[in-house]
């Protein structure tokens, strides 16, 4: 299967992202850590995309997507539910890693409703501390 870039519209502004797969199949969302962008997920691109639809973004300010300033969990999380939104994805198994892994929980709670399964590989400071696992 090949890799797809394709974009979605957010209110920060414009959203890239790399897909494979076919539309209706299982979706996958994988979502890269910080100074990385979607291509660290160009293999598992591959190899899912045989049985489900993969889509891995460039969150705001990394890869192709761009920024205004320095984004936030928030703007990372918005742009997730615009390429969320923008693929007509019901429900999807989002992996994340560092950052990635924990911009999903802020995500909407439209985004939250499509969310069919969480594989989440937070820093590994954040999983020691209360006060941000409280915060969630």
């Amino acid at each position: 299967m090949s890799i797809e870039l394709r974009a979605a519209e957010s209110m920060k502004g414009e959203v890239c992202y790399r897909a494979a797969g076919k539309k209706g199949a299982p979706a996958v969302v994988l979502i890269h850590g910080a100074s990385n962008d979607s291509r660290v997920y160009s293999a598992l691109l591959r190899g899912l995309s045989r049985e489900c639809l993969v889509i891995a973004p460039d969150l705001p300010g990394h890869g192709r997507s761009k920024a205004d300033g320095l984004p936030s969990l928030d703007d990372y999380a918005a742009a997730v539910d615009a390429v969320l939104a923008a693929e007509e994805i019901s429900a999807a198994v989002i992996g994340g890693h560092s950052m990635g892994g924990v911009s999903p929980w802020r995500c909407t709670a439209a985004a939250r409703k499509r969310s069919g399964a969480w594989c989440l590989s937070p820093p590994g400071r954040c999983c020691r501390s209360r006060r941000w696992c409280s915060n969630l």
